[in-house]
């Protein structure tokens, strides 16, 4: 007798399910997942990553930082900052009205502020659309945008579906024997997120937007990180888990776009070169081949051009050129080392997108049938 796996069909017919499930799904708080949710919503070019110290060095290796995610476990109780009035014009911030959705709304709330991420067309539209629209309104609205729902439900669990559907979910954190525990399982973002000349606190959970102080793009950071610590010093007195999470521009655009440059400095360098001394290359130890970038594209800064083309000097020219050589090696590693890390999001994302319950469910009923499951329990 054989076991075989889940048939196209049944698998055709989970992701059916998801597309037209009306709910939301609970997804993991990992980079891996947050960064495969923000792709397949259109959004380019920016990455979701783990921030595991707040002092400066560490924040200032992941610039520039488009927002930061506050992850803990909720507690009610009440926080002395004021919020608006009424939302800001300026500030797009949705309140959270239906449960589960408060990892997505915490990464809209940033990237719907930053004029230099590109949020691709649905987002566009859907900002276009809510602009004028209440917090409380637009979290509605959002709460019923089908095709947000569909990328986030994309790692929803048929067995969590079926729950809700018929509101076991709900009933089953209720048979929780203690508060402690009930807060166990609840989970809340927060996103601080630079607008103009102000640092912002979005909590979808709050009726409008709080302002934090005044800021630049260069000193929000510096003051949002005492904020942080002062709320992980609160949670920290009463045992509550919390994560730290930076929307950040794609390091891998940026270390491409730094190699770019690199290759086009040293093409630079050896055309002067070549104008000084057409022997300069027999000196070089090392291969002075194609470094192989296309860089028909890249912009250099014009001051670094005109510095290069009025040196006169040959043998500074070499000795730069070997430094930009040695940081093209360097670069080149740091954007193997990238590209692994995001294949490897990739696979993880794509296997939490798979549901594994169905094969479960038939592989134990293959080993009841076999009788072979007992000796697995004992």
């Amino acid at each position: 007798m054989s076991i075989s796996t889940q048939s196209p069909d049944v698998i055709a017919q989970l992701a059916s399910e998801k597309r037209t499930w009306p709910g939301w799904s609970t997804i993991e708080s990992e980079p891996a997942v947050f960064n495969e949710l923000l792709k397949n919503i259109g959004v380019r070019d920016a990455q979701v990553e783990e921030v595991y110290s707040l002092d400066e060095d560490s924040l200032n290796a992941i610039k520039p930082v488009y927002g930061l995610i506050f992850l803990f476990r909720w507690k009610s109780e009440v926080d002395p900052e004021e919020t608006e009035v009424s939302c800001p014009e300026g500030v797009w911030f949705a309140n959270q009205v239906t449960d589960n959705l408060c990892a997505s709304l915490a990464m809209l709330n940033i990237v719907m502020n930053c004029p230099d991420v590109d949020v691709g067309e649905h987002l566009r539209s859907f900002r276009e659309f809510s602009r004028d629209l209440s917090p409380p309104l637009r979290g509605l609205a959002l709460a019923n945008f089908e095709y947000l729902r569909q990328c986030h439900n994309a790692f929803a669990r048929k067995a969590e579906m079926m729950d809700s559907d018929i509101g076991l979910l709900g009933a089953s954190k209720r048979r929780k024997t203690t508060a402690e525990e009930e807060e166990e399982e609840s989970f809340h973002f927060i996103a601080y997120v630079p607008i103009g000349n102000s640092l912002w606190e979005l909590d979808g959970l709050k009726r409008q937007p709080v302002k934090l102080g005044e800021c630049t793009s260069e000193t929000w950071l510096s003051l949002a990180t005492p904020k942080i610590q002062e709320r992980i010093l609160r949670y920290e007195q009463d045992e509550i888990r919390f994560t730290l999470l930076a929307i950040v521009k794609k390091p891998l655009t940026i270390l491409q776009s730094q190699l770019s440059t690199n290759v086009k400095l040293v093409g630079l360098i050896e055309r002067r070169l070549d104008s000084l001394d057409a022997n300069w290359k027999c000196a070089l130890s090392e291969d002075s081949a194609n470094l192989g970038v296309d860089i028909d594209d890249t912009d250099v800064d014009q001051v670094m051009v005109a510095d290069i083309e009025s040196e006169l000097d040959a043998a500074r020219l070499v000795d730069r050129r070997a430094k930009l050589v040695q940081e093209h090696d360097t670069l080149r590693f740091k954007i193997r080392e990238e590209q692994e890390k995001l294949e490897t999001y990739t696979t993880y994302a794509t296997r939490k997108q798979h549901d594994y319950s169905p094969f479960i469910r038939k592989m134990l009923g293959f080993l009841a049938d076999n009788q072979s499951l007992q000796q697995y329990l004992e």
